[in-house]
């Protein structure tokens, strides 16, 4: 069986490109005829054959390089690795059986650079509406792995076909798909807070207090007073840098 194209000439040359998604991964063997020749019988016209030559088709390649180990809920990662044989990734997120689709900055398709690079920064995997973006907003050790989109439209499956936050792959179908997998431990942030007092006093003339900590994940916090009547008073803090 033969598949063909006529390729037209631009000055010496005939540029043109083969997307090998639509071939086997096999040897496939290529031949250039000259003009006018049927390709209905291109199988007995070895004598008009004016050069041929054969390659190879392998499996492409996806890996996620990051996020990767510990994912603390809540903070910005990159989310970044490579794909030899797609232009565009998802990404995916695993708990009890299925693969759920995470959300990636409003999107859920990532660009693959002429590089064979993806990369997405400063990503807070909880922020999206995917499936895999609940599993990743709860403490626990999780399945996270990026999958070629060709292959995701392919096997997912949705609740809702017209809403792609429903998309779900079975385990089996992403064992046989372009895809890779790693494990996350993802956990709550440390929060932490000192008060700077003079042995344990303020002045009264300054009714100023500093206090300063960490809160991994964390875009604020409650900074909340109380005295020894039960009167409450409470301030909404911004976490910069964490």
């Amino acid at each position: 069986e033969y598949a063909y194209a006529i390729v037209e000439m631009d000055g010496t040359q005939a540029p043109g490109a083969i997307e090998t998604q639509y071939l086997d991964d096999s040897t496939i063997d290529l031949y250039v005829h000259e003009a006018g020749v049927g390709p209905q019988d291109l199988a007995d016209l070895d004598e008009f054959e004016e050069d041929d030559v054969d390659f190879d088709v392998e499996e492409g390649d996806v890996t996620l390089d990051s996020p990767s180990d510990t994912y603390v809920v809540g903070q910005e990662v990159d989310v970044a690795g490579t794909a030899t044989s797609a232009d565009d990734v998802r990404l995916y997120a695993k708990d009890n059986n299925d693969w759920e689709i995470v959300e990636v900055d409003g999107q859920y398709t990532i660009d693959v650079e002429s590089d064979d690079t993806f990369e997405e920064t400063d990503i807070n995997l909880r922020d999206g509406a995917g499936g895999g973006n609940n599993i990743l907003s709860f403490e626990g050790r999780y399945e996270i792995g990026v999958i070629s989109e060709t292959d995701a439209l392919e096997y997912e499956d949705r609740n809702d076909a017209d809403d792609i936050s429903s998309s779900v792959i079975t385990t089996s179908d992403w064992t046989t798909a372009t895809s890779s997998r790693d494990s996350i431990n993802v956990v709550e942030g440390d929060l932490t807070a000192e008060f700077v007092t003079y042995n344990g006093q303020i002045a009264d003339e300054d009714n100023i207090i500093d206090v300063n900590g960490t809160a991994a994940g964390q875009d604020n916090v409650v900074v909340a007073f109380v005295d020894d009547r039960g009167n409450t008073q409470a301030y909404d803090v911004n976490v910069d840098n964490e």
